[in-house]
């Protein structure tokens, strides 16, 4: 599965372990039981996931695997219906401060600089959900049918691990 380089680091570290992904009119979705196991599968004629594959964790389109993932459950939601603890299962993160209120932010969003202990966010936000949906329509910016204010269609696809 293809992701941004930052969001492949995100789950090789374990803090991102759910993922979102646009659903298409001629998708369905397939669950049953085998040996007492819940197997589910999404798929339409050129594309399905299932939860007994594994899949190669893509640093981008065109790169070669780095890791193998599995998933453990699948949902269909609305966009906008994302939680604060999906937000972050997403991989969101939290800058907190003493004095202030935390700022979130999506992996690959913060520059750091080591030596200065400065850190640098391309937007200020105090909810992961707002984070999220910046990172949201920056990956589907060229989709304007896809975009947060449509509120979308996804498939949840949770319960990411390393294989």
């Amino acid at each position: 599965m293809i992701y941004t380089p930052a969001n492949c680091q995100a789950i090789l570290e374990g803090y991102k372990t759910q993922t979102r992904r646009p659903r298409k009119e001629e998708d369905w979705i397939i669950s049953r039981l085998v040996n007492g196991v819940e197997i589910q599968q999404i798929g339409n004629k050129s594309l399905k996931w299932s939860t007994w594959r594994t899949y190669a964790l893509q640093p981008g389109r065109g790169k070669k695997g780095i890791a193998h993932i599995r998933f453990t459950h699948f949902e269909l939601q609305e966009l906008q219906d994302i939680t604060e603890e999906d937000a972050i299962a997403e991989g969101i993160k939290a800058l907190e401060f003493p004095s202030l209120k935390s700022l979130y932010y999506a992996p690959g969003d913060i520059n750091a600089n080591a030596e200065t202990g400065i850190y640098a966010l391309p937007y200020h936000v105090h909810t992961a959900v707002e984070a999220y949906r910046i990172q949201w329509d920056r990956l589907y910016k060229r989709q304007p049918e896809l975009q947060w204010e449509q509120n979308p269609k996804v498939w949840v696809l949770d319960g990411i691990e390393l294989a």
